[in-house]
Order: C-alpha cells, then structure tokens, then sequence
C-alpha cells in the first residue's frame, strides 16, 4: 500500500455494521476497517454521553485542536472530565 493512499476516516457513534458498510464503499482508498468499541445497537443515552465526554475534551484549553503530541501539553482536565 502506497504512503500516499493512505486514507484515515473517523466514524463517531455508528453500528458496527455501517462501519464495515462504509469500508466496503470506501474498498479503492480504504485497505483496513478497525471498528473500536463498537456495538451492534446505539442507545440516545450512550451517543449523547459520548457526545459530552467529547466536548469536554475539545474544550480543555490543552486540546489545541487535536495538535498537542509536540508540545508537551495535554488535555489532561478535559480527559479526567470526560472518564
């Protein structure tokens, strides 16, 4: 698999199956489908969990976008927040 090819997709809150659906879509730039902590049912209550414990990450002031591996800053409170 060329470096160029290489295609991450992020899947938020989506059944196992539409995970591996959107793979077999995706089969010219996507070689591999993780589905981590996935379910075979979504409930309101754990999406909107999920939701907040997300939230509480990207409003931690160290969150920086997602852009915090070199800097030596991590959002550690947004993370305690959301576990």
């Amino acid at each position: 698999m060329p470096s160029s090819a290489l295609n991450v997709e992020y899947f938020y809150n989506l059944l196992c199956r539409e995970v591996v659906l959107h793979g077999t879509k995706l089969s010219s730039v996507c070689f591999r489908v993780i589905a981590i902590s996935s379910c075979l049912r979504s409930y309101p209550y754990s999406i909107a969990l999920r939701y907040l414990q997300r939230k509480a990450i990207m409003l931690d002031p160290n969150w920086q976008k997602g852009n915090y591996y070199n800097t030596g800053k991590f959002p550690r409170t947004g993370t305690k927040l959301a576990r």
